[in-house]
């Protein structure tokens, strides 16, 4: 597990640190790292421009197995539509028992300073044509899952395999 923030990886460490087959990272230093069969990359695309999606993603496929997969979930769609977004969210909160939880953190989230930069610098978008000319560029093949790994219906999913270097 990976993550630029500093408290995000404190979280990683005390819910997944105990799971035996799951590394929690602090830096992203490439000789130093072991290779995977999957890298999992979830909602967090939509905050990288192009030119550092591009970025990562080479650095994402250098650190594969052969045959090893990037799967990136919670791909914002073309059409965002907010309202639907928070419907689907408290619904998934409600369902899970956890809704009071998650309409504090709305609220929290609503009036502070993430929301004013998301008004002055908007999510990026990747159309599923802009991740295959990425995964072309990248040598990766791709696959697009209509279905998402989290709460969100309307977003969907892209697998980005390495082919294997032998062949």
């Amino acid at each position: 597990i990976y993550d630029i923030s500093p408290a995000m990886l404190k979280a990683a460490r005390r819910h997944n640190g105990v799971i035996p087959n799951v590394i929690v990272l602090e830096k992203l230093n490439q000789g130093s790292l072991p290779v995977f069969d999957y890298i999992l990359v979830n909602s967090v695309i939509q905050y990288m421009a192009p030119d550092k999606l591009k970025e990562n993603i080479l650095l994402w496929r250098s650190l594969l197995k052969n045959d090893g997969k990037i799967i990136i979930s919670d791909i914002l769609p073309c059409k965002l539509g907010f309202v639907k977004e928070l419907w689907e969210l408290l619904s998934f909160s409600l369902a899970q028992g956890h809704l009071i939880e998650q309409v504090i953190q709305f609220y929290t989230l609503f009036f502070s300073n993430y929301s004013k930069a998301a008004n002055t610098s908007p999510l990026n978008i990747y159309t599923p044509d802009i991740l295959r000319t990425i995964a072309a560029q990248a040598d990766l093949e791709l696959e697009i899952n209509e279905k998402n790994l989290s709460f969100s219906k309307h977003r969907y999913t892209a697998c980005f395999r390495k082919f294997n270097d032998d062949k």
